[in-house]
């Protein structure tokens, strides 16, 4: 049974003149995908390389939940310490780039993102030891894409932009990060492959979880995720001490939260 947040706290800084720089994160993770490619084994391992489950068919994909897991359990000194989301045929290639802490196993994420059209796409996990392991996945089948730039959203957004629900996995616990946010590019793909500007971008650029200020899990973002974007990881049993969770979007406004795991 998932069990809510109980506490809430909202940082925002406003800054209408980083408007004009916030197009560089659009293509920053873009920018990425050769230095993130480079050296990943595609040849199958047992215990690194990544495992993808995604849907066969998707009628309209705006939001597509992806699982990427990698079986190694490991130990603080041989785990996965980063995983990557990868979509070649989309307007934002890399979809997100999580890193983790040694404790922090088995590596697991679940995310919703966006896609433009019929697509494979890719996982890289990255051991502490061993180098890049790469999987692609099965042809997913897109009907409607949904990396199109939409309606212009607002800039202001009132109420909880970042909520934490928690679910027992035996000796882990599930921590789903959900956000209330925009994940746009201001970008849209033609019909032909071309890709224009419709307006300033407006996304969540950076979340992630720590414990007695420890960083857990650090997310890099993108508007390749879905709008109202959802990630979920894995995380030990840490106690009665809370797990501080926080995001930043594009216009350096910053969210935060502390909340209680199950006992």
């Amino acid at each position: 049974m998932f069990r809510v947040l109980i506490s809430f706290f909202l940082l925002a800084t406003a800054g209408a003149a980083l408007f004009g720089e916030a197009a560089n994160g659009v293509d920053a993770l873009n920018a990425k995908l050769s230095e993130l490619l480079a050296g990943a084994r595609s040849s199958p391992d047992p215990e690194h390389t990544p495992v993808l489950k995604a849907p066969r068919i998707v009628e309209a994909a705006n939001e597509v939940m992806v699982t990427v897991s990698v079986p190694l359990t490991g130990d603080d000194k041989h785990y996965i310490r980063r995983l990557v989301l990868i979509d070649e045929n989309s307007v934002v290639k890399v979809k997100y780039v999580a890193s983790f802490a040694p404790q922090v196993r088995p590596a697991e994420v679940t995310a919703s993102i966006k896609m433009a059209k019929t697509s494979q796409i890719k996982a890289i996990a990255e051991c502490s030891l061993h180098g890049k392991w790469m999987a692609v996945s099965e042809t997913i089948h897109v009907g409607i894409g949904g990396c199109g730039a939409g309606q212009e959203p607002s800039r202001h957004i009132p109420g909880d932009v970042l909520r934490v629900r928690f679910r027992d996995e035996d000796r882990l616990v599930r921590m789903n990060l959900l956000f209330r946010h925009p994940m746009v590019s201001g970008y849209v793909m033609t019909a032909d492959g071309r890709v224009s500007k419709q307006y300033e971008p407006f996304f969540l650029k950076h979340a992630r979880v720590l414990h007695k200020g420890q960083v857990l899990a650090e997310f890099e973002l993108g508007p390749g995720m879905s709008e109202n974007p959802q990630i979920a990881l894995l995380l030990p049993r840490l106690g009665s001490e809370p797990v501080h969770a926080e995001a930043t979007n594009n216009v350096e406004q910053k969210f935060t939260l502390l909340a209680r795991m199950p006992q």
